[in-house]
């Protein structure tokens, strides 16, 4: 059923649905859209940027989906949704014609043409129109990157051993301002590509080795170490080994390739347009393939901090030490968080930092021996024994440092003391 089939109140809401891995281009009247949206809400597709098409880009749009059904007028909004690891992510660009009858009831979600891309076909305008709506909103404003990583670029390539990688930022505003041009209406000319179409390979090489970089920092914070040397490791990762600058550079990097591939397919369109179908299915396979690596990324170092950050119930007397974990694991929050957003995940919200008690050092011991039972006395129990001494000398020593603290608060040059007791 089409709205070609209704009264004429236009109670059927009928849109016109491109499909890539990363988000949806759709078309139709505004109210139809809002209610493709409502469904996908209620379906439980979490969107991350919505980007309303102007100018030419949305007269193509419209044009070419009235080909292809009942829609002549109306808006093109390109919808970027979230992903998480457990989000295949497709390979393919589909068009789905999804229609609505007045009592808000699915009567057609069916593909149009499941072929990739058919020659000949207007699909491959709308793909075509999808892609660089994605590659657009991938390449949003990221001023606050660039600043943070403005003079320091050669320091984090050193670090990263990509110093072959060239000048990070001057890369970025040349296709920035390529990009603008383009927007604005001038042809892409065979000159100006030529300048950049080397480019490509070189910041696929300089994304990857910031990866590794990141990886192999997150490989040096084992778990199972002491609240100081945790404390330690990640103050490191913080300062010496800037690793949140060195994830602000990476936003700079991938954008600069997204800005390439934008160039790209635009190139390909005007001057090869015989090859504009195995270019989409590139740059979607591109976009796919480091998003995935950033979100394996983010979720080892979330994991790693949230095993870094937090004190254990046995570590509740190292104060100095929990302090520095919290101010070293909230600057790392701070830029994880900026990643998150500009590459627009979906990722669960950081679990609160929890602050163990004496009470919860003795309840966690004792519970572990309960759990043996009555058994034999193994090293096992005897450590175990040695753990309640300890964790009994520690709280007598919170104890007596509080007390002497009370007893000389009103004393010159007394205040509350600041020293770790370490059992």
């Amino acid at each position: 059923m089409t709205a070609s089939d209704t009264s004429p109140e236009g109670a059927v809401q009928e849109v016109l649905v491109v499909e890539d891995p990363h988000g949806a281009l759709v078309v139709g009247d505004q109210s139809a859209l809002e209610a493709f949206v409502a469904e996908w809400d209620r379906g439980g597709v979490e969107i991350a940027s919505r980007t309303e098409l102007i100018g030419d880009s949305r007269k193509r749009a419209v044009t070419t989906a009235a080909d292809l059904a009942t829609i002549s007028t109306g808006v093109a909004h390109y919808f970027r949704t979230k992903r998480t690891l457990d989000t295949g992510a497709r390979e393919t660009v589909v068009l789905r014609k999804w229609v609505q009858d007045r009592n808000g009831k699915i009567i057609e979600n069916s593909p149009i043409n499941p072929a990739l891309l058919a020659g000949g076909n207007p699909t491959l305008l709308l793909a075509t129109i999808a892609l660089r709506s994605a590659l657009a909103d991938s390449t949003r404003e990221i001023t606050a990157a660039v600043e943070r990583v403005e003079g320091k670029t050669d320091d984090l390539l050193r670090l990263a051993k990509a110093d072959r990688s060239g000048d990070v930022n001057g890369r970025h505003r040349v296709l920035s301002r390529m990009v603008a041009s383009l927007e604005a209406g001038t042809p892409l000319s065979a000159t100006d590509w030529s300048s950049v179409a080397a480019l490509g390979p070189d910041l696929e090489v300089t994304v990857e080795r910031l990866r590794d970089y990141l990886r192999r920092t997150v490989q040096d914070l084992p778990a199972g170490l002491p609240a100081d040397e945790r404390s330690e490791r990640l103050g490191k990762a913080v300062g010496e080994r800037r690793l949140g600058e060195v994830l602000r550079l990476l936003v700079v990097s991938e954008q600069s390739l997204y800005l390439w591939q934008r160039l790209r397919v635009e190139r390909t369109q005007s001057a090869e347009p015989e090859h504009l179908e195995q270019t989409i299915v590139s740059a979607h396979a591109t976009l796919a393939e480091h998003l995935s690596a950033d979100l394996r990324l983010v979720t080892d170092l979330r994991n790693v901090l949230a095993r870094y950050g937090s004190l254990t119930a046995f570590e509740f007397h190292r104060k100095v030490s929990g302090r520095r974990l919290r101010r070293h694991l909230s600057a790392l929050r701070a830029e994880l968080d900026y990643f998150v957003d500009t590459r627009g995940m979906q990722i669960s919200a950081w679990a609160p930092m929890p602050k163990p008690t004496v009470k919860d050092a003795i309840t966690a011991a004792g519970q572990v021996i309960a759990d043996r039972g009555r058994g034999a006395r193994t090293a096992s129990n005897r450590a175990l024994d040695a753990t309640l001494q300890g964790v009994g000398r520690a709280g007598g020593a919170v104890q007596q440092k509080a007390e002497q603290w009370r007893e000389g608060r009103h004393s010159p040059g007394r205040g509350a003391p600041d020293v770790e007791e370490e059992i």
